[in-house]
């Protein structure tokens, strides 16, 4: 670690000029510049270089097209066989914080509702990822087979009960996903990657998985952050302020206990013992399920 913090700072003195003090979270590296300006710097091998420069031009394009605020990108290039992206980022707590404290807990998520509804308010011409020139490199993101090898994986651990193991199988992905308007999705829309500042969204991070896909999972996952895995926070809030900028589907409305089961198979709090608390209780709930979707796919 003392050897990544130490090339971290060999890049900021000769991009930026300055030698400032480092911190590292999880998997992120922040500093402050001397102007005071909070700043972030994401290091990857050269073969996902891609994903720092959609990184890039996602914020380009968001501080260009939309009223929400977006990071400035401060450098960008090689160092070895490393590529490097710096970029200004938002200082102060995050939503998560401002949850765990209670304060101005409604404003706040009718806040996040409505940045997510300005994202997805921009329309994609296909499903996919997005590349550095914010193309979409065309994938089926939703997926009978994969979502099948999952649930076949969750059963061998002994995470989902065996006796509901065929009829989870037999669940109709296509029907879930069926909705062809393909916006532009977060990926990882979860309290942790949204700053707050006081009852209002002022910044997102963490845009690796952006993609374009119909809205469904990224407002799932957000609710399952907020109401299931830590503190049992109503999401009226939430859907109140997306709903002022776009509104709620019928298909997802309608089967909301259903996305969260698909948006949680794919989530890192499926390893917490909370998470697998939850799919227990969101199998249970497949009574919510269209039946005529429990059946085997052509």
């Amino acid at each position: 670690m003392a050897e990544k913090i130490g090339l971290v700072k060999e890049i900021i003195a000769e991009v930026l000029g300055e030698e400032p003090k480092i911190f590292k979270t999880k998997n992120a590296y922040f500093f402050t510049r001397e102007n005071g300006v909070p700043c972030q710097i994401k290091i990857v091998q050269q073969d996902q270089t891609h994903l720092l420069d959609t990184e890039a031009a996602l914020y380009r394009f968001i501080s260009r097209e939309t009223s929400l605020p977006a990071p400035e990108i401060l450098g960008k290039g090689q160092w070895g066989t490393l590529s490097y992206l710096i970029f200004g980022t938002f200082s102060g707590p995050t939503l998560q914080d401002n949850l765990d404290s209670g304060e101005n807990e409604e404003k706040v998520l009718f806040s996040a509702g409505q940045y997510l509804g300005i994202l997805h308010s921009i329309e994609l011409h296909q499903q996919g990822y997005l590349k550095p020139d914010l193309g979409i490199r065309k994938k089926q993101l939703f997926a009978q087979e994969e979502y099948q090898k999952i649930i076949r994986e969750l059963a061998e651990k002994k995470i989902i009960p065996g006796q509901v193991l065929t009829e989870l199988m037999q669940v109709n992905i296509d029907f879930f996903f069926q909705d062809k308007s393909n916006v532009l999705c977060h990926g990882e829309f979860i309290p942790g990657n949204l700053y707050a500042e006081q009852t209002r969204i002022k910044g997102i991070v963490g845009w690796e998985r952006a993609h374009a896909a119909p809205p469904f999972l990224d407002l799932a996952r957000f609710i399952l952050e907020i109401k299931n895995l830590e503190k049992n926070i109503s999401p009226g809030s939430f859907y109140e302020g997306y709903s002022r900028v776009k509104p709620l589907t019928s298909i997802y409305l309608e089967h909301e206990e259903f996305y969260k089961f698909y948006a949680l198979l794919f989530s890192p709090a499926l390893d917490r013992e909370k998470g697998k608390e939850l799919l227990l209780t969101l199998v249970e709930a497949r009574e919510k399920w269209p039946k005529t979707n429990l059946e085997p796919t052509p």
